[in-house]
């Protein structure tokens, strides 16, 4: 009887920690959602800023330097902002690296139990087993 307590309160432990785990799963995915949300507004002033400074440029330049000038902006600015999302990117992805980590660590498909558990679990078929055929 006592062992049949002791695994049902084995069992409610691990049910527990499955519910925390999937919460900080959820709170993690919201967050990276949020992340992403951010990077996107920050991609598209990032257009904005680059195409008034190109707008300024164009209308302080003479027509021919412009072509020139134009081209080698746009190049760059393509540059910049391709690069500035990827670091931004990699960073959020380094922020929230851990937890996903820690939540994929997890094994959802086989619930661990303690190896005392396990060989008195093990122990009590044996003998439910031998009680059987015999």
């Amino acid at each position: 009887m006592r062992i049949k307590k002791k695994l049902e309160s084995d069992i409610n432990e691990l049910e527990i920690a499955l519910d925390h785990a999937n919460r900080a799963n959820a709170d993690a995915q919201r967050t990276i959602k949020k992340y992403i949300e951010t990077v996107r507004e920050l991609q598209l002033q990032v257009e904005d800023e680059q195409r008034q400074k190109d707008e300024i440029r164009c209308a302080n330049i003479s027509p021919k330097a412009n072509e020139v000038q134009l081209s080698e902006s746009s190049s760059c600015l393509r540059r910049d902002a391709t690069l500035f999302c990827s670091r931004r990117r990699t960073s959020l992805l380094r922020c929230h690296c851990h937890e996903v980590e820690s939540i994929n660590e997890f094994d959802f498909s086989k619930p661990k139990l303690p190896s005392a558990l396990d060989a008195t679990l093990r122990l009590m078929l044996s003998s439910f087993a031998s009680r059987t055929t015999t």
